[in-house]
């Protein structure tokens, strides 16, 4: 398995700028609020809610994100695995997913472990190879998002050998 690279706009970042990627996803979300019934019981009510992503890089060069206009939304090819789970072999993918790698999947076995399994995918539906005594199946793949952000944060070291960035996003 082979790991992409980070795009933005279909762009790569190459690899002198992101020698070290990480990728993190967390969930904004709006109008939530939390409701309490007659007899106490919480209940959460919320109107949206989708995904933030903050990627940092380091390497030995800048990033060359300059030329990114980041008044507009702008699509990241993203590099960390989201992972759906079911009780069946057939799993829907969401459609904003990158298809020059994965998605992968594995049959998860009683004892915990997981193990590689066969997947095939038309359209939006995954289909795993089943595996004798699996209790679920887990679809993993990379997302493409469509995001606003205000542009990297980028540093470097007092020798210039080093240079480190961040990129804050929420999707659109």
């Amino acid at each position: 398995m082979s790991l992409p690279l980070l795009t933005i706009n279909s762009q790569p970042v190459h690899l002198m700028a992101a020698m070290r990627v990480q990728q993190t996803y967390g969930q904004v979300g709006g109008g939530e609020t939390l409701l309490r019934l007659g007899d106490g019981a919480g209940l959460k009510q919320s109107t949206w809610r989708k995904r933030s992503t903050t990627i940092s890089g380091a390497g030995r060069m800048p990033p060359a994100l300059e030329q990114i206009d980041w008044q507009a939304s702008v699509t990241i090819g993203c590099v960390a695995l989201v992972a759906i789970r079911s009780a069946t072999t057939t799993i829907t993918l969401p459609a904003a997913r990158r298809t020059d790698a994965g998605p992968f999947g594995f049959a998860v076995l009683p004892d915990g472990l997981v193990v590689k399994t066969a997947i095939d995918v038309t359209g939006n539906v995954a289909t795993l190879t089943a595996v004798q005594g699996a209790v679920a199946y887990v679809a993993h793949y990379y997302p493409v998002l469509t995001c606003f952000s205000t542009g990297p944060v980028q540093r470097t070291d007092a020798t210039g050998t080093a240079v480190g960035w961040e990129l804050a996003a929420e999707e659109a």
